[in-house]
């Protein structure tokens, strides 16, 4: 999640989550945003930057998620095990 771009805005874009932000948390050098996407939720851990640059200026606002191709890694769904 540390590689994730933030887009403000819902553009519809090719290979973007579009969803809107549920939490922000600020922890020193870190940003923390959690977001209700359209593939479920996701969190990113980001630079703070300082300074609120139009994406995180509030809870309930929407945006756009994305990364580079090399940045993602797919994991294969496995099967809970049966409850006796």
């Amino acid at each position: 999640p540390e590689r994730v771009r933030l887009i403000p805005g819902s553009t519809g874009r090719n290979g973007a989550l579009s969803g809107t932000i549920k939490d922000t948390v600020f922890s020193g050098e870190r940003l923390t945003i959690f977001a209700e996407t359209s593939a479920g939720p996701l969190f990113a851990t980001l630079p703070n930057a300082g300074s609120d640059d139009g994406v995180i200026a509030g809870i309930g606002r929407p945006l756009e998620l994305s990364w580079l191709p090399n940045d993602l890694q797919i994991f294969p769904v496995t099967a809970a095990p049966a409850v006796p």
